[in-house]
């Protein structure tokens, strides 16, 4: 699996975000074809997939900017963003994420673990009539995951187990939701939850083209344009090699274009 990572700061969460909502938006038509409940109005996908489009636009703008405000930033336009029952749900998930982690400048396991529970809390207090079979079941079994995955020291790790538990959950909804097993499909904002976490788990595990080829950013472009595919693409890597680098693994033409982190580490 190689290097290990850590923790999350700033620039990381915000590029875990984005990956994020890139990968909600490529099931954005899956999700409207599973929608039957509450209504079978089929637009949670959308809903979804606005809501996360609020907080990306919010978060590419901030840069570097440290834990704390990139936190604040997801969870002020989720809530400003969220749309349908499903964006509702999920903002109030992402108020509690950010409630969690608080004011740290990074995030190891134990501190995501902390936020992943306090958003499902969140999100239980939200609702007048709580119903299983949703989001909130897949929170909160992703929530329990997460609290038993605390002592790993490589976030892929406790991301791999927290997505695993969160597929596992999302494959029970039909079994508590009967609308669902009647029409032979699980809950589409229960599988936009999941796809969320997977899309952070994609990126945490190196799946760099799926980002690329489902993403906001055509490779085409990546090809013909080198300092766009050195600012876009290159802190993607930074993340997977852990700021560990080797010069074999750059071009020439790229070398100058690495993050500070990579420079100073093949000093």
């Amino acid at each position: 699996m190689g290097v290990g990572i850590a923790y999350v700061d700033g620039p990381r969460f915000r590029r875990s975000l984005l990956a994020a909502a890139d990968w909600v938006a490529a099931g954005r038509e899956e999700l409207n074809r599973l929608n039957v409940f509450p209504v079978p109005d089929g637009d949670t996908g959308t809903n979804l997939c606005l809501t996360l489009r609020a907080v990306a636009q919010a978060l590419r703008g901030l840069g570097n900017a440290p834990l704390p405000d990139v936190t604040a930033a997801m969870a002020q336009a989720s809530v400003r963003g969220a749309r349908g029952n499903s964006g509702m749900m999920l903002s109030q998930f992402l108020l509690g994420l950010q409630e969690g982690i608080g004011n740290r400048l990074s995030a190891g396991a134990r501190d995501l673990a902390r936020g992943i529970r306090t958003g499902f809390e969140r999100l239980l207090g939200a609702l007048d009539e709580p119903v299983e079979g949703t989001i909130l079941t897949v929170a909160r079994d992703t929530a329990a995951e997460a609290d038993q995955a605390v002592g790993e020291r490589d976030l892929r790790v406790f991301v791999r187990r927290v997505v695993e538990r969160a597929e596992a959950s999302l494959k029970r909804t039909p079994e508590l939701l009967a609308v669902l097993k009647r029409a032979g499909v699980v809950d589409a904002g229960a599988k936009g939850f999941v796809r969320l976490l997977d899309g952070i788990k994609r990126l945490r595990m190196g799946h760099l083209l799926a980002l690329l080829h489902f993403g906001s950013m055509p490779t085409a472009l990546c090809k013909n344009n080198i300092d766009l595919f050195a600012r876009e693409v290159l802190p993607y890597l930074a993340d997977l090699w852990d700021d560990r680098y080797e010069d074999r693994w750059w071009p020439e033409r790229l070398k100058a274009k690495r993050p500070a982190a990579a420079l100073a580490a093949a000093s």
